[in-house]
């Protein structure tokens, strides 16, 4: 597996999570033990890997510090998940060019 087809499985999944805090909001209301801050945090995480992708960082032009600093911090989350992968064999190719 490449690189980009794994950060295609981690965008797939965080949009999964993406999904199932927006059923929580749905079922329970945004407001209700935090579910739009925890909805916000997983697109968060969507657009970290997004951006990751190269697939629009100019979407995030605008981004305040905080909302950069958490991206960031999603980031090398996943680029040490991708040294795991890659160290057990199922990536191809080292995440190191990531940093």
């Amino acid at each position: 597996m490449t690189v980009q087809e794994m950060l295609l499985v981690i965008l797939a999944e965080e949009c999964s999570e993406v999904t199932h805090r927006a059923t929580k909001a749905l079922r329970f209301g945004i407001n209700e033990t935090n579910n739009l801050e925890q909805l916000f945090e997983e697109f968060i995480d969507v657009l970290a890997i997004w951006e990751m992708l190269g697939l629009g960082e100019d979407v995030l032009f605008n981004a305040t510090n905080h909302v950069r600093n958490m991206i960031e911090e999603k980031k090398f989350r996943v680029i040490e998940t991708l040294k795991r992968s890659f160290e057990c064999g199922s990536l191809q190719e080292n995440p190191e060019a990531l940093l």
